[in-house]
């Protein structure tokens, strides 16, 4: 989820903008001025729904990456 797609959100019924973020929050803002939308970005980045999912995340990544040691038992593992 990107500021600028924020920008672009529906108005819903309670007279906020909002969008859902990768993490399946749902970002809102008051109103679609740069600054508010860019606080409410910068909130809801520092709950901890959101940096949870971004440290799920960075695991996930990190266990597609490959090995850059032999497996102790044996000689798979290691990256070309």
């Amino acid at each position: 989820m990107t500021e600028r797609g924020l920008f672009y959100a529906y108005r819903n019924l309670t007279g906020t903008y909002s969008s859902e973020c990768a993490c399946g929050g749902l970002i809102e803002a008051e109103n679609g001025e740069e600054r508010t939308v860019a606080e409410a970005v910068s909130l809801h980045n520092g709950s901890p729904d959101h940096e949870q999912w971004r440290k799920e995340q960075a695991a996930v990544e990190a266990l597609r990456r490959p090995t850059r040691h032999r497996c102790p038992c044996c000689d798979h593992g290691e990256a070309a």
